[in-house]
C-alpha cells in the first residue's frame, strides 16, 4: 500500500466538508463546528498559497 499527502485545493473541498460532517469524525474534530461550504472556504482559503 502506498500513502501520499497533496496539498489541500479548492477541488479537495467538497470530500473535506463531507468528512468532517461524519459522526466518527465530529466526535473528535471541531466537535462545536458546524461546517458548511462557506465555512470550509472561509477556514482554509487562507492557508492556500
Amino acid at each position: 500500500m502506498k500513502i501520499s499527502f497533496k496539498p489541500l485545493s479548492v477541488a479537495h473541498f467538497e470530500n473535506l466538508l463531507k468528512w468532517l460532517q461524519q459522526p466518527h469524525v465530529k466526535k473528535w474534530w471541531d466537535t462545536d463546528v458546524n461546517y458548511t461550504k462557506e465555512a470550509i472556504q472561509e477556514k482554509f482559503m487562507s492557508d492556500m498559497v
